[in-house]
Parts: structure tokens; sequence; C-alpha cells
């Protein structure tokens, strides 16, 4: 974590949801945006800016977080940020696809792929788990669904 960004090398600022409240806003998120450049004026510096919010669907803000966000980025010259942010499906505000496209340029939704068989017994193989058995057992338990998703195979084969 860093208190400003100076623009002249690239850095990550990564935000777990569950850590990002109304009180911590400013501190997480909010006070980042005001390291930018205004709006028409040059990107200055050469670095890029990688925002990672992790979790989204665990901060108790993500209803207003469109708001929010709106609000930080506002007349500012966005060319040298990108914003990741990994949110469940179901509680990701659509608003918010908006804001982030006004912002960036650009927004992309995406949902992940389930894993293949393969890469769910490869993956539990690599945890020391014997992956062909284990999903072998989730099918015939009904649950074959719960290997193809990372984590769940993870509840899976720690189980």
């Amino acid at each position: 974590m860093f208190d400003t960004w100076s623009g002249n090398s690239d850095a990550c600022l990564w935000v777990t949801g569950g850590d990002l409240t109304e009180h911590s806003y400013q501190e997480e998120l909010g006070c980042h945006p005001v390291s930018l450049p205004s709006e028409g004026d040059g990107a200055g510096g050469a670095g890029v800016l990688t925002v990672v919010l992790a979790q989204a669907d665990e901060s108790p803000l993500l209803p207003r977080l469109s708001r929010w966000l709106r609000r930080s980025l506002s007349g500012r010259n966005t060319s040298r940020i990108r914003f990741l942010m990994a949110c469940r499906t179901a509680d990701y505000p659509v608003v918010l696809t908006s804001v982030l496209a006004e912002a960036f340029g650009a927004c992309r939704c995406v949902d992940l792929a389930p894993l293949s068989r393969t890469e769910a017994v490869t993956l539990a193989d690599s945890a020391g788990v014997p992956g062909e058995e284990l999903v072998e057992a989730a099918e015939a338990a009904g649950a074959a669904v719960l290997a193809g998703v990372p984590l769940t195979l993870e509840l899976l084969v720690l189980t």
C-alpha cells in the first residue's frame, strides 16, 4: 500500500472488498484518484496504476460503490489506470458498468468459465490429492459441479 501514486513507475493497489466500507473508502481507494492529473492535462510519468478490487461482493459499500467511484474519478485523467474488480455475478451492481465505462472508456464484464474435468483433476493432483478419484467421488455424489469451480474444488480437496 502507498500514500499516493506518483505516476513515475508501475504500481498495484490491492483492495479487499471486506475492508472497503463507508469509513475506509477514502483511505483504501478514494485518495488515489486525487493524485491523477485533471482531465485534459497530460498524463505525466510513464507508469501504470493497476487497481484491484478483490471480493467486491464482501464490501458493505458495494450497493453505493458506483456513486462513490463516479465522484472520485470525475474530472480525472484515467488513461494510465487499469481497474480490475472481482465480484460474484449475482451481487454485481449493473450500474457500475456505465460508471466504469465513462471513467475508463470501456468496461468488460466477464464470467469465469468452469474448469474442465481434466483441469479439475490436474488442479487436485497439484494439491497432493488424487484428482481422478476426487472428481469421480464428486460425480458419484451428484456434486460434479463443485469440482468445476476453483474455490469449491479447493473445499473438496481440503475435505
